[in-house]
């Protein structure tokens, strides 16, 4: 398969290539990202800073502590899927994560949008719009905010981020703070998974879910077992989209990736698009959050189909039915 366009130096570096002088200087910058993080705990742990929320409200956080990847979009799709058709609102700070928001909505349009980057003042906004019931999305970092409920997805696959805060690895947080989750949900364990829990267990005794994908359907129709297929993404966790088209079935000849949340240029498309049918490649597949950046897919020459997924879980049934039931009673006391 071909080198992927987001393989970029400092990608190479973190996964282990790269020169050692390379590596030495994304650690020095690692080390002053991790300072900076935990003197910024600091001031709100000892209050200097505050947290606050609106009265009356109730405040539920889906958020990491490692960077893309990590399950939370399915995450919130799952959940705002079960407490349907309850109304809430979805607090994000829009910016580059536009597009999950707007696949968030699409799948579930009871939830209202509230975008900004100052999110206590979007959660004002919800409560002028008479809704007290929130979904704060990533924001385990976001301390403005108090919430009332933390939920933290775990990367299966890499659950401490290379062992590297940004930007030599992946962490955006200490797993220390593990401990301030109510819930911990591992996304897509990737072998040992008692050991994972072992792992995790050191840094908080915080009640663990486990999750993977399904196939929702793709879009239009097509026939998988076998079907040869070009990938499309723009994600933070290209080689997720792969492993979950390769296990549903499809063969797949190649794969253009584009940095999270970036858009594809249409040449650059067009040539791929020639390249994989050259290569007897049947359809392009991409992913529900790329294909919404397009109003009207782009005319290629093979079709463009959306591959659509679910989460579903593999462990720890008992303990999301709690987190359901416990959502569904707070929702009844709002009013």
């Amino acid at each position: 398969m071909a080198s992927l366009h987001w393989e970029t130096l400092g990608k190479r570096v973190m996964t282990g290539e790269g020169t050692k002088g390379a590596k030495a200087l994304l650690y020095l910058v690692s080390l002053a990202y991790a300072a900076a993080i935990s003197f910024r705990h600091w001031l709100f742990d000892f209050s200097i800073f505050s947290s606050k929320k609106p009265p009356s409200s109730f405040i539920v956080s889906v958020g990491n502590i490692t960077a893309g990847g990590t399950g939370k979009t399915p995450f919130v799709n799952y959940l705002a899927a079960r407490l349907a058709p309850k109304r809430m609102a979805l607090l994000s700070r829009g910016y580059r994560s536009g597009d999950e928001v707007k696949l968030t909505i699409q799948r579930n349009p009871h939830l209202r949008p509230f975008i900004g980057k100052n999110r206590y003042d979007s959660s004002l906004k919800a409560m002028k719009a008479k809704i007290p019931f929130m979904l704060l999305d990533d924001a385990f970092q976001h301390r403005w905010i108090k919430r009332d409920l933390d939920i933290v997805m775990i990367d299966g696959e890499d659950p401490f981020g290379l062992g590297y805060y940004l930007p030599r690895g992946f962490l955006r947080d200490s797993p220390k703070r593990l401990k301030m989750a109510d819930y911990i949900v591992i996304h897509r364990p990737k072998g040992n998974l008692e050991q994972l829990k072992s792992e995790l267990k050191k840094y908080s005794d915080t009640p663990l879910i486990v999750t993977d994908v399904k196939l929702r359907g793709i879009h239009p129709p097509l026939n998988v077992e076998g079907t040869k297929v070009g990938l499309l993404s723009a994600i933070a966790n290209p080689l997720s989209f792969e492993r979950t088209a390769g296990e549903i079935g499809f063969n797949i000849i190649d794969h253009l990736s584009y940095p999270d949340h970036e858009g594809f240029p249409l040449e650059r498309l067009q040539r791929f698009s020639d390249h994989c049918r050259t290569l007897g490649a049947e359809a392009l597949l991409c992913t529900e959050k790329d294909r919404v950046r397009w109003e009207m897919p782009p005319a290629l020459s093979l079709p463009l189909h959306t591959l659509e997924i679910d989460l579903r879980v593999t462990d720890g049934d008992e303990t999301l039915e709690r987190l359901i039931e416990q959502l569904e009673k707070v929702y009844a006391t709002l009013g």
